[in-house]
């Protein structure tokens, strides 16, 4: 498996590579495969799996343009992504994506945010590397509002990074509630198969109880 860094999620400093990272491994362990994984960056993860120099990427939101290009499994666990703020702006919620014309969003380069945000080509959207860059971005007033999962939000502040957390404010409502997904490469031979025992897997955890327990020992 190959990912990218997105704590508090998955990332080569967290324990056993992350929570996600926990779930899979015992998913493809329970349906009797061995893992392993690496981390690099978002782009070169996507292109290694479509290429076939990875079977597996690890955390993926759905679209159509990647259910072509990949083998995508069923979603597995639900994150919320929102658009944060300055508190400057002077707003804390917004309406529909007409409305956001005016301000400098940040987002991070490759990544599926919401269909209709995607799409929406009139916005202003400052692309970068990744989500922190675009938190370092926000925080030093060089965009107006950047879209993140909500829960890196949280752990940056938890973290007591360099970013001024208290500057920023979550509008509401969330941007879109993704599920997650592991994506197989289309080059690896019988990987249908392995995305289709994944899936058994997941849900005979869902069901024991498995899949819970391992949320609450990573504080999920």
């Amino acid at each position: 498996m190959v990912a990218t860094d997105w704590e508090p999620y998955y990332g080569n400093e967290l324990k056993e590579g992350g929570v996600i990272t926990k779930l899979a491994t015992a998913a493809f362990k329970r349906a009797g495969f061995n893992t392993t994984i690496s981390f690099v960056p978002w782009a070169r993860a996507l292109k290694q799996v479509e290429d076939g120099e990875s079977d597996v990427l690890l955390g993926a939101y759905y679209n159509k343009e990647r259910a072509v290009t990949y083998i995508p499994s069923e979603g597995f666990y639900s994150i919320e992504t929102a658009l944060v703020a300055n508190k400057s702006l002077g707003i804390s919620k917004w309406g529909s994506l007409e409305e956001l014309k005016p301000y400098r969003i940040g987002v991070a380069r490759g990544y599926a945010n919401s269909e209709a945000f995607d799409k929406a080509d009139f916005l202003q959207k400052h692309v970068v590397g990744n989500p922190l860059q675009n938190l370092q971005k926000l925080s030093l007033g060089r965009v107006d509002m950047i879209v993140i999962a909500a829960g890196r939000l949280n752990y940056e502040a938890s973290k007591k990074s360099k970013v001024d957390i208290n500057s920023l404010v979550l509008l509401t409502p969330v941007l879109a509630k993704n599920s997650l997904h592991i994506t197989g490469s289309r080059k690896t031979d019988g990987m249908k198969a392995k995305i289709k025992a994944f899936n058994t897997a997941i849900k005979e955890m869902k069901a024991d109880g498995s899949f819970n327990h391992i949320l609450k020992s990573y504080g999920f």
